[in-house]
């Protein structure tokens, strides 16, 4: 309903509109029910400030140019905003108005060209860490190459110390009023890069005092008072399975078969919620960091370490307390029966995935895993009915090569390598997409309000490019091309056997919108889940690391204890708007901290190789320049300038020509490549194609 509204806004531009006359232009001027959701859709629009009141007697209401974003890029002097639920802005060099890089600022959209914003107030500084340095024997603060104040810190501190401080929202005189916090030592200090790294992104490495005073009081054993009005599941054979490096586990899996043939699969979830209660301080700093971050050398956890890894955490041979989903499957992979109920658990084993695979690739039965590997045959004959069911449906199944950073104690760059997603892996992912789509219909069923891990299909529009660049390559889909997932599935089956699989796929991934939180269920396309066929999907799986599984879990809760009414609220259905917006927007924070912080230890190691020479696949094409992936997925830039003729880029096609030699690379070309720059500071790996021939000129 708001997505046709706004629509209807977007038609008008710099108009205003009455509601009764959205009301006709949508043909609802006959049904007051529908006429009473476009005056809810307008109210909700109002208090996301996507409009305004123009006339408040007349009730004409107008597309607002404002917008409350975070400044999440500098670059050059210029920068983007990023506005939740709404694509990323431009913001000109001359329209920074003083904001930082990770503010929190308000923003007028140019009525001639809504792409573009300028910067009209800071609402909230974010950490900002300085530089000391030295200009013409004078002191400064430095931020960025932009930014930078006449410092009077103490004399003791170093050019090159970093230190945490807290800025006014609003420049001083001689720039901006200043507060040091922390002292974070020198840059060159182990670790301090990506301490950088975290809080330009606003994750802190630390919790607040309110938040580990309330810890204290939190007990680390479950005892008799725990269990009470739980089903006790202590004797079931329940293990976990996850890296080698794991210690914040989430889920536990168990399952057996039914005389009928279905399978009896359980899914535990750590009941995070029974610890955390709403409106606690625990609480509220989870709220902030929205989502555990995984970076080189540490985790920065959403919740302590006491809980994440402790007494919330599923470790073996321990008591722990979980909201569990028991599903029953047919055979064919048809949920038929969903229980979910609050339960005790006692894991049996804490399984590594490299040693799942050695039995289930191998047959090769590790010491200490005897007793478990006949069910884990079993769970993965389930897993590949389960995976075989999400293709017939239309699941899309990309591959992107994820680099793994290996580093030393004191985070140097020891190598980079492929994260390999095995048949272990698979098992599980499996079972916990089951387990959240099961949840989600779970929930909704009931009537209860919810949020949705949603990804929205894409834009025809936007989809064609892609497939236009696929049929360059000679993988055409079946049929016409339409935004529907078995269109992108034809086209996915016939290059998974191609050496350039990962390259395409990942262009074609690019083409896709992005996943996000919503109170609205609009299904999720990346796996086929239909919200017209009353299918949902929800994060339900891991509360230890996202804060829209402990809100769910919540949901669960209140429903079990028969606050039915509560859950069913519009105040409830308001909390949860905030919620997923919040969720959504930290997400793609951790999404960018983790990728700089991999491009900047990437950029690290391969400093130590300049002048190497290494064999490639074209990843990527500017107007000036390709992108090269080597094997380990580290991936540079080399400009045009420096081949053996002069290249123009057919953006069509995504290929480029030489004028005189006529050659054409396409995506996922092999190509040789040497190392001829590396920056960490500037996150920067710069080849050079190694050909046969010389440059014409």
């Amino acid at each position: 309903m708001k997505e046709q509204i706004l629509e209807i806004f977007k038609k008008i531009g710099t108009n205003s509109i009455r509601v009764i006359d959205i009301v006709k232009k949508m043909g609802f001027k006959n049904s007051p029910e529908k006429q009473a959701e476009v005056e809810e859709a307008i109210r909700e629009l109002l208090y996301d400030k996507v409009i305004y009141c123009t006339n408040s007697k007349a009730g004409a209401f107008q597309l607002s140019p404002f917008k409350e974003g975070k400044l999440i890029s500098v670059k050059n002097g210029f920068g983007f905003v990023r506005i939740p639920g709404e694509e990323d802005v431009y913001i000109p060099a001359t329209k920074i108005n003083g904001a930082l890089l990770g503010d929190s600022v308000v923003v007028k959209l140019d009525r001639n060209n809504p792409t573009e914003a300028g910067i009209k107030e800071v609402l909230e500084r974010s950490n900002h860490i300085a530089e000391i340095i030295t200009e013409n024997n004078i002191r400064y603060f430095k931020f960025d190459e932009f930014n930078k104040i006449k410092c009077d810190a103490p004399l003791n501190m170093v050019d090159g110390e970093l230190l945490l401080v807290k800025l006014g929202t609003r420049r001083e005189k001689h720039g901006f009023s200043l507060e040091i916090e922390k002292d974070l030592g020198h840059k060159t200090k182990p670790g301090n890069d990506i301490l950088q790294v975290m809080y330009k992104y606003n994750f802190d490495d630390v919790f607040p005092d309110e938040v580990l005073e309330e810890i204290k009081y939190i007990k680390q054993t479950v005892d008799a008072s725990d269990m009470k009005g739980r089903v006790d599941l202590r004797n079931e054979e329940i293990f976990t399975i996850d890296g080698d490096d794991t210690k914040d586990i989430d889920d536990a899996i168990s399952m057996k078969k039914l005389d009928n043939g279905n399978f009896l699969l359980s899914v535990h979830i750590a009941d995070v919620t029974h610890y955390v209660k709403e409106g606690s301080a625990l609480d509220k700093e989870a709220y902030e960091r929205g989502t555990s971050v995984y970076l080189a050398d540490r985790v920065s956890p959403m919740y302590p370490r006491e809980l994440s890894n402790g007494i919330c955490s599923l470790n073996p041979e321990a008591d722990r307390l979980a909201l569990t989903c028991r599903m029953e499957i047919t055979p064919n992979g048809k949920t038929i029966n969903t229980e979910v109920f609050k339960s005790v658990i006692h894991s049996k084993k804490q399984m590594t995935y490299k040693n799942v695979n050695k039995i289930l690739d191998n047959n090769e039965v590790p010491e200490g895993y005897g007793q478990f590997a006949d069910i884990l045959k079993k769970m993965n004959d389930l897993a590949i009915i389960l995976r075989e069911m999400k293709r017939k449906r239309g699941m899309l199944e990309f591959q992107t090569n994820e680099p793994k950073i290996l580093v030393d104690r004191d985070g140097k760059v020891l190598g980079v390598e492929n994260r390999v997603q095995g048949t272990g892996e698979n098992l599980i992912e499996d079972f916990m997409i089951a387990a959240n789509e099961a949840v989600a219909n779970f929930v909704t069923n009931l009537g209860a309000h919810n949020i949705y891990r949603v990804h929205e299909e894409p834009d025809l529009e936007k989809l064609t490019e892609g497939i236009t660049v696929m049929r360059a390559q000679g993988f055409a889909p079946d049929g016409n091309i339409s935004v529907k997932p078995k269109c992108i599935q034809s086209i996915l089956n016939k290059m998974k056997d191609s050496k350039k699989f990962s390259i395409l796929s990942s262009y074609l991934l690019r083409c896709m919108k992005k996943a996000k939180y919503d109170v609205v269920n609009y299904g999720h396309y990346g796996i086929a889940v239909n919200a017209e066929r009353k299918e949902g999907y929800s994060h339900f799986t891991s509360p230890i690391r996202r804060y829209p599984d402990t809100s769910l879990h919540r949901i669960i809760h209140e429903i079990l204890d028969g606050n039915i009414a509560k859950v069913t609220s519009k105040e409830y259905l308001q909390k949860l708007r905030i919620i997923a917006i919040q969720s959504s927007l930290k997400e793609r924070d951790a999404v960018d901290c983790e990728r700089e912080v991999d491009k900047m230890k990437m950029a690290e190691y391969m400093e130590n190789f300049i002048g190497e020479e290494y064999e490639g696949m074209i990843s990527g094409f500017t107007k000036n320049g390709m992108f090269v992936a080597l094997d380990n997925a580290i991936e540079g830039r080399a400009d045009f300038s420096t081949m053996d003729d002069f290249y123009t880029l057919n953006e069509e096609n995504q290929t480029i020509q030489g004028k005189n030699n006529k050659k054409i690379y396409y995506l996922g070309d092999d190509i040789k490549v040497k190392l001829v720059n590396a920056n960490k500071e500037e996150r920067l790996i710069d080849f050079e194609p190694v050909l046969e021939r010389k440059r014409v000129v």
